[in-house]
């Protein structure tokens, strides 16, 4: 997390203002997986600095190595994207999103695989008056799009880590439009006729991705025939009406963190949750480290104005209990125009 935020206080020494929540898309996904009582296990540390919580992954290390992975899932990129000049020596492109959720401020981090070039809105316009699944663009279009498009670089090149562990900042590269990040998937070839992107959804919402690749494959070889892009806005936009309820619990279980790390002197604990178990809030170790280290905490805080969240209780009763999280059914409630304010209480109306 430290080297996104170190570039984005680099690009905006306003960045921290009035944030409420730092996260990653796999923090905030395992969130909503939480919310949707979909059974997945996960770790998180839970940190405060200042007024702003932080969501930091802690799950496998980084630099793992996973055993028997098979698959063409590379092939792609290297036949069908190009390195810009300036991010040549990079390995993957980490973004910021600021956005409000809720009454929430939300800065999310998320990896993207590449970005349309600009030349191609508007091919991309064809699609987003009325997007349908089976959209895609003339195979031209198509090939020589890909073709110019960019595989995005990690930390954006302006983030380089040296051997002494302290990041250097660099100024790289341009600034690329949110609206032109795609999300990429490959399948085989015998798999076309599966539907993909309502279990993409989710990771596309949170990372406010619109343009969505699945390229097929036979035997590892990409033809341009078998490529489909797709902006999937409206589909994203449905999705986000018929979640409304599970949403708006979502930004109670954040209300939720924010109060516990307050209510703790430590202002830090962990979020433990096992494949079939209940969800876990435990004291974290010594070792487990910190959101920021010392000197990029010290710029957080001096880019930072104190927020008015104030530090009353978010009071969940019947909603969530320390170790258990058992949400109430509220299938005739809309939280739409709820707030802490009222406890979401579902009733409520503009």
């Amino acid at each position: 997390m430290e080297p996104a935020i170190v570039a984005g206080l680099h690009s905006h020494p306003e960045l921290p203002k009035d944030i409420n929540v730092v996260a990653c898309n796999s923090t905030l996904g395992n969130l909503l997986r939480l919310i949707r009582r979909q059974n997945k296990s996960f770790r998180i540390l839970v940190i405060l600095v200042d007024q702003t919580l932080f969501l930091i992954r802690r799950e496998n290390s980084p630099t793992e190595i996973m055993q028997d992975v098979r698959g063409f899932g590379h092939t792609f990129p290297k036949a069908y994207t190009t390195w810009g000049p300036d991010v040549t020596q990079s390995e993957s492109h980490q973004r910021l999103l600021r956005y409000a959720f809720g009454d929430l401020q939300l800065l999310v981090r998320f990896e993207a695989d590449g970005y349309l070039p600009q030349s191609h809105d508007k091919a991309i316009q064809q699609v987003q008056s009325r997007p349908k699944t089976n959209d895609h663009f003339d195979v031209n279009i198509l090939t020589e799009s890909f073709k110019t498009s960019e595989i995005l670089s990690e930390g954006d090149p302006a983030i380089v880590s040296s051997t002494s562990d302290k990041l250097d900042v660099q100024q790289a590269g341009d600034v690329v439009s949110q609206s032109s990040i795609f999300d990429l998937k490959t399948r085989i070839m015998k798999k076309k006729d599966h539907e993909i992107l309502s279990g993409e959804i989710p990771r596309l919402w949170v990372a406010h991705i619109s343009n969505f690749v699945v390229a097929y494959h036979e035997r590892g070889m990409f033809k341009p025939e078998n490529i489909n892009i797709q902006n999937v806005s409206w589909d994203i936009a449905k999705w986000e009406k018929d979640k409304n309820s599970e949403l708006a619990q979502l930004v109670a279980l954040l209300h939720s963190l924010i109060y516990k790390a307050r209510e703790k002197e430590t202002g830090r604990f962990e979020m433990f949750k096992s494949e079939g178990g209940n969800l876990e809030l435990r004291r974290t170790l010594a070792d487990a480290g910190d959101a920021l280290s010392a000197g990029v905490k010290k710029k957080w805080l001096r880019s930072s104005e104190a927020t008015s969240m104030g530090s009353e209780k978010v009071d969940l009763k019947g909603t969530m209990t320390v170790g258990v999280l058992a949400w109430e059914d509220a299938q005739n409630s809309d939280y739409t125009a709820c707030s802490d304010a009222c406890n979401y209480c579902g009733s409520c109306t503009y």
